[in-house]
């Protein structure tokens, strides 16, 4: 009986591209290399010792000669990879100063690398290696995103799509303006700055202004309660209740800053302000 069939050469392809071949050691003159789709018995799929299969699979190498074959068969597998696809999302509304987070789809085998496109440069995101992944951007300006392409080792360049758009929009209210009968709150996030005593380290800057909020944002928040009446409000914030509202840009729990504005008329006599807080407050009447 002919020696049993020696050294099986696996191999791939790309989803879509032409079948390779699959082979084992040439066994020499009078020898013909039969392969199976099974270790015993099963169909006889082709012959030769190199081998192109008909589909990915683990396919059977049987030496035989005009009156025998070899004792045992050895197996030789053909993979077939995915290629390369990218999908890019995200569109969201962003206020100007905000980052948004974009997510890849990513199919075939990683790692990936990916460029995508801000539609005024291409930029590089190398060695990705799960799906989905997520990176930030901050436009300053309504942006399309876009892929531009991605690329793995095992079938090189692949497919893209998805063209999220982030759209940024201005800082809602000027800072400025006093609520006219009714407290008015500009928002400023104080997460990049050193928020312990002394208390000059909050100082409102305009870079860090979010937004503001009203008498009928706090009213909506949870255990919080303001009369239009009186003006007068409680605010009650906690881990699980941040501060939110139609006119602010995000939403905020620790690290933060409101200077409330109000312009009231109010007739002639004695009044008393009542002026409560958790880490510190200041009251101004006329500036003063």
């Amino acid at each position: 009986a002919p020696s049993n069939p020696v050294n099986p050469v696996n191999n791939s392809f790309c989803s879509g591209d032409a079948l390779t071949a699959i082979s084992v050691d040439d066994p020499g003159p009078g020898i013909t290399i039969n392969w199976y789709d099974a270790a015993t018995a099963g169909n006889l799929v082709g012959s030769g010792f190199s081998f192109t299969p008909p589909a990915a699979g683990t396919y059977h190498a049987e030496a035989a000669t005009t009156d025998c074959v070899s004792a045992s068969r050895i197996a030789a597998t053909l993979t077939e990879n995915t290629k390369a696809m990218a999908t890019l999302s995200g569109a969201q509304t962003i206020c100007a100063g905000e980052s948004a987070s974009l997510s890849i789809a990513l199919t075939g085998q990683g790692p990936w690398d990916i460029v995508y496109s801000d539609g005024s440069g291409n930029i590089n995101i190398n060695n990705i290696l799960a799906s989905p992944h997520s990176f930030s951007v901050t436009p300053a300006i309504t942006t399309d995103f876009s892929l531009v392409s991605v690329t793995n080792s095992q079938c090189g360049a692949g497919t893209v799509s998805g063209t999220p758009k982030i759209t940024v929009n201005a800082t809602p209210g000027d800072q400025t303006t006093f609520g006219s009968e009714t407290w008015i709150g500009y928002v400023y996030n104080d997460a990049t700055v050193t928020v312990v005593p002394p208390y000059t380290n909050i100082d409102y800057a305009s870079s860090r202004y979010r937004g503001f909020i009203t008498g009928t944002d706090i009213d909506g928040l949870p255990f919080s309660t303001y009369g239009n009446s009186t003006d007068e409000f409680d605010l009650n914030l906690s881990n699980f209740i941040p501060l939110s509202g139609t006119n602010l840009c995000g939403t905020y729990q620790n690290n933060f800053g409101v200077r409330y504005k109000m312009q009231k008329t109010l007739a002639a006599g004695v009044y008393t302000f009542t002026l409560g807080s958790d880490d510190g407050a200041r009251l101004f009447i006329n500036n003063t």
